[in-house]
């Protein structure tokens, strides 16, 4: 298997009162990880679009566990 690393800076917009990363937010940072993943490959969504693809997420999930 391969791996794909990204980061991305949380913004203050992203946390809540107590300076911790709000979850409603992870499935944004989840499709950044997505799309790198894409890039990775030289791939883009509208290479998909070109070729008469569609690759839609019909799944997600998301365990919470503290830090």
């Amino acid at each position: 298997m391969q791996w794909v690393e990204t980061t991305t800076t949380v913004r203050f917009n992203e946390i809540d009162q107590w300076g911790i990363a709000w979850y409603g937010h992870y499935f944004a940072w989840f499709e950044l990880g997505r799309m790198k993943v894409l890039e990775r490959f030289d791939l883009l969504p509208k290479d998909f679009a070109a070729a008469g693809l569609i690759a839609p997420v019909v799944r997600a999930s998301c365990q919470y566990l503290k830090s």
